[in-house]
């Protein structure tokens, strides 16, 4: 079967609870498809306008991607909260978002 559109976006709605640390978990759900893999160094921006964190691939960033493929990281620190986010995963641009 053919289709005449690709998949340039996914969108994945979870519960997070970050734990001691109040570190926000990105699952290997959010990662897979925006190429970002194990090992990998990512950066993220916190754009107040839009209310929304994004992780982008960069070798100088400033989190590692975890064995499993998640990435964790502060959730205070960007203003999001500890709970109920919900995480967009786009492989065209090759970026994993949360609001």
């Amino acid at each position: 079967m053919t289709f005449n559109h690709k998949l340039e976006s996914r969108k994945i709605t979870y519960t997070a609870k970050t734990g001691s640390r109040n570190r926000l978990r990105i699952p290997v759900e959010g990662t897979r498809h925006s190429e970002i893999k194990p090992g990998d160094r990512v950066n993220v921006f916190y754009n107040r306008a839009l209310i929304e964190v994004s992780i982008v691939k960069d070798p100088k960033g400033n989190y590692k991607v975890e064995k499993d493929g998640a990435i964790r990281f502060p959730a205070h620190k960007y203003s999001l909260a500890a709970e109920n986010n919900i995480i967009m995963a786009d492989s065209l641009h090759k970026k994993v978002s949360c609001i």
